[in-house]
């Protein structure tokens, strides 16, 4: 459908580009409509049907071949075999120069004649309710292969985030370098350096809402309709998602595990816990998507995020967050994902300097009360040794 696309051209542009609208209809089968001023000659020859209108009725509906018989028939013949047909009756029609009589005569001349008959075959369309949609396991593949295409095309969508988590996490890896130095003064470090390595992607998801606002408006458009289920759609975007999460997720871990020689024996559990949080934030991000604003959806996902991020326990413990705020900390899913991947790392830690292996009895709890026992404050460096202290 295509609003005056010869406006503007010269009149050879403009007969090329309804020669090639006229081929494209014919290979690809399908149907082409367009609005046109004053077509000239060789656009009329184009034309398989037309429709011409005045003051809101018509003049003029059938095939564009026919024209010349219907202004024989009222009384306005061509002057010439060469002559336009669509300039005669579009200047009998415009009411801007012809008599409102004159108009009228026309408007009123097709109303009695009604359709001329067509001599090429029309082919019968079906009703909509005698057509079979198509089963949810077909709908499934070709939402499926649309929107692998539309993650190709569109490289905003998946593609770019990857490559930039590539060189930004090498970026912070090599400010943390140090880290990869299993000693007890690195261990805070090596803390905020998991925050930023997961944090940054998370932050990359805000692309997502532009793409996810374009999309509702054609999703809620082509399910109106009746082109798909919307079981079929969630199933084929939340398969793409996941893997490109995924994918991810091993992108922006890769420079850190190279770098500051982190274990990779806990490789595999800590991909699996950041694809988790990138997930739940992809999910967040298509959630703004449908705000009626791109820019406020965005606005809206950073906000949702700054606020996970306070209370995900890496600025304030969540017991020390007073009720009803604390209630962010039991649906924040940073809160349960980030220790979890914190604790992945730091668990794949070998040949740690100066360590005391923990027995599986061992809190933080019963470590606070040794301290208290000792008189100590936090702090306070000390070496006590574990057999001379009374287990009561």
């Amino acid at each position: 459908i295509l609003d005056e696309p010869t406006t503007g051209l010269d009149a050879a542009s403009a007969a090329k580009m309804m020669h090639l609208l006229r081929e494209v209809a014919r290979q690809a089968n399908i149907a082409v409509v367009v609005t046109i001023h004053q077509p000239s000659a060789a656009i009329f020859e184009c034309l398989d049907d037309l429709l011409v209108l005045a003051s809101g009725r018509t003049a003029y509906f059938g095939a564009a071949a026919d024209l010349r018989g219907h202004l024989g028939a009222i009384g306005r013949p061509l002057a010439t075999a060469s002559a336009n047909p669509a300039e005669l009756l579009l200047d009998a029609v415009n009411a801007d120069f012809a008599s409102p009589a004159s108009v009228e005569k026309v408007l009123a001349d097709w109303a009695c004649r009604g359709p001329l008959p067509r001599p090429r075959a029309v082919r019968e369309v079906l009703p909509l309710a005698a057509c079979q949609r198509a089963g949810f396991c077909r709908q499934f593949a070709t939402l499926l292969r649309r929107h692998i295409q539309l993650a190709f095309r569109e490289p905003m969508l998946y593609g770019a985030r990857m490559l930039v988590a590539l060189p930004v996490n090498t970026f912070f890896s090599v400010v943390y370098v140090h880290t990869r130095d299993q000693v007890q003064e690195q261990v805070l470090q090596r803390f905020f350096f998991l925050g930023f390595l997961s944090m940054t992607p998370i932050a990359f998801q805000s692309a997502a809402v532009s793409s996810a606002h374009a999309e509702t408006v054609s999703f809620l458009r082509e399910v109106r309709v009746g082109m798909f289920s919307p079981l079929a759609y969630v199933a084929s975007t939340t398969l793409i998602q996941l893997t490109a999460m995924c994918a991810l997720a091993v992108c922006a871990l890769l420079p850190p595990f190279a770098i500051t020689s982190l274990a990779w024996t806990s490789f595999p559990v800590a991909a699996i816990c950041l694809s988790a949080l990138l997930v739940a934030y992809e999910f967040a991000a298509q959630a703004c998507g449908h705000i009626m604003s791109p820019l406020l959806g965005i606005i809206a996902f950073l906000i949702y995020f700054l606020v996970n991020y306070l209370f995900s326990g890496f600025f304030v413990h969540w017991q020390d967050i007073r009720w009803p705020a604390r209630l962010f900390v039991y649906f924040n899913p940073m809160r349960w994902l980030f220790p979890a991947l914190v604790s992945t790392v730091f668990t794949g830690l070998s040949n740690q300097t100066d360590a005391l292996e923990c027995p599986k009895s061992c809190t933080v709890g019963s470590f606070q009360r040794l301290a208290n026992l000792c008189g100590l404050d936090a702090g306070d460096q000390f070496q006590c040794d574990i057999g001379q202290v009374d287990p009561d």
